[in-house]
């Protein structure tokens, strides 16, 4: 970057020069020399080189830093893009075919966050002591415009320089090459690492005192499901993977009491009931492990399992539960499924009951039940197959009051609230504040719910119609 001062042109000099001497431009003096008669042969001859001024060594020297830390942002720019754009596992097996490059991104790579730091760091400095030297050179330099457009100029020009830089430049740089090629232009990226780790190890640790730090997790988690979302719509992820998937992202965050089976449908046997009772219980529901209670279902004593009567001896005179009885084991209802999975297979059982807060027993739930979270409902020989909802004719349908609130507002398209239940007969009772009685019919957000059948002061069957209203007639309802 080198100017010169033509008729019309500046000449540059550092900033904070003292005893800079005064000098007259070119343009200024010729017309003092036309105004002492001095014809225009004379006012060339006297415009000799001693005008034309070049940059002096500190205005090059700070265009040479302002250049060089562009270039700096460009390069890192573009380390952090060949870093970002390789997974894990195409590194890993770069790695294995022999790639160099790929080993020593692959040391780095575990700490993925600090990492990005270090990059975001080096970006920082290198894009502060460019403006610090851009800042000095138009402060130094000696021009005839006003201060107002000298820096709206070098401003301009100097974000432009920044955008492209940051932006254009690394896609430049790594557009059409195969990963072999971003590997290789990786390895900026260990000098880079061991070079700014002390200053990335300080800003990670002030990071840390005014924030917590981020969990990525729910990041990729949100990014991973909108991904899904977009397959789907084009027709590249079917339906029940879109399904199993989003199940394995809600896996961490469900509680047994959202999976298990409810007190009130627990299949059990009371302490006191003789073999052919048990037999026959185990036969008629198909269950391999029956829980025990005494006097009342809140006293659970332990489990049966179905393949412990066949140890029986034939010959055996008297019987009691406690021959065959197996230790129970107890989980709060506002566990995890995630920890509770981890805990059958640490202990190797299927079944756990459920407590509620005051102790009482509030369900069970089995292994059976926290895979069906993630693949769905499982068929066994032993299970009949049930159908929970199934259309009777065009906006009318007639489902379980068990069905969940969730996939009821799926089946509705309907925006039916959750809150304190999980399932359409905790929303009737919650809405009626009583238990219904048969035929009983409550209209709620647009839909009427009739109920069909009760067991005992459980609602078990219901009716939904969806009713059609005129957009006035939508309007009038929400005003009042």
């Amino acid at each position: 970057m080198v100017f010169f001062c033509d008729l019309r042109v500046f000449a540059a000099e550092p900033w904070g020069r003292k005893n800079r001497k005064e000098e007259t431009c070119p343009a200024t003096s010729r017309l003092t020399d036309e105004r002492q008669g001095k014809s225009e042969p004379d006012v060339i001859a006297n415009f000799s080189s001693r005008d034309i001024k070049i940059l002096d060594p500190d205005s090059i020297a700070e265009s040479m830093i302002f250049v060089l830390m562009l270039l700096l942002t460009g390069v890192l720019s573009s380390a952090e893009l060949a870093f970002t754009s390789l997974s894990r596992s195409t590194l890993e097996k770069m790695r294995d075919d022999g790639h160099s490059g790929a080993r020593w991104i692959l040391r780095i790579y575990r700490p993925k966050r600090k990492a990005q730091l270090m990059l975001s760091s080096g970006k920082a400095v290198a894009l502060t002591v460019a403006t610090c030297a851009a800042i000095l050179f138009v402060t130094g330099s000696k021009l005839d415009q006003s201060p107002e457009l000298r820096w709206t100029v070098a401003g301009g020009l100097t974000l432009l320089c920044f955008l492209f830089f940051e932006n254009i430049f690394p896609r430049i740089m790594l557009n059409d090459r195969d990963e072999t090629s971003i590997v290789r232009f990786g390895r900026v990226l260990i000098v880079l690492y061991f070079g700014l780790w002390p200053l990335t190890v300080v800003l990670d640790w002030i990071s840390g005192l005014f924030s917590k730090e981020m969990d990525s997790r729910e990041a990729k988690e949100e990014e991973l499901k909108n991904i899904v979302e977009s397959e789907s719509e084009e027709g590249v992820i079917e339906e029940d993977t879109k399904e199993m998937i989003h199940g394995i992202f809600e896996f961490s965050d469900t509680t047994v009491r959202e999976v298990m089976v409810p007190r009130i449908d627990m299949v059990c046997v009371e302490d006191s009931a003789d073999l052919e009772h048990l037999v026959k219980v185990i036969e008629e529901t198909g269950h391999s492990r029956i829980p025990v209670y005494r006097n009342r279902i809140d006293d659970i004593q332990g489990i049966i399992y179905a393949k412990d009567l066949i140890r029986i001896p034939s010959d055996l005179t008297s019987w009691s539960v406690g021959h065959v009885l197996r230790e129970a084991y107890f989980v709060p209802e506002s566990k995890k499924i995630s920890q509770m999975l981890a805990e059958f297979r640490r202990k190797r059982i299927h079944l756990a009951i459920v407590v509620d807060e005051y102790g009482g027993t509030a369900g069970l739930v089995t292994m059976e039940d926290l895979i069906e979270e993630i693949v769905g409902e499982i068929q066994d020989e032993y299970d009949e197959e049930e159908q929970y909802w199934r259309w009777v004719e065009k906006d009318v349908l007639w489902t379980d009051a068990r069905i969940d609130i969730h996939d009821l507002n799926e089946l509705l398209d309907a925006e039916l609230p959750t809150n304190g239940f999980e399932t359409l007969g905790g929303l009737i009772y919650e809405q009626l504040g009583r238990i219904p009685e048969k035929g009983e019919v409550l209209t709620f957000e647009g839909l009427s719910m009739c109920v069909e059948t009760i067991s005992g002061h459980r609602i078990s069957k219901v009716k939904i119609v969806k009713e059609h209203t005129t957009e006035n007639q939508s309007e009038e309802k929400r005003k009042a």
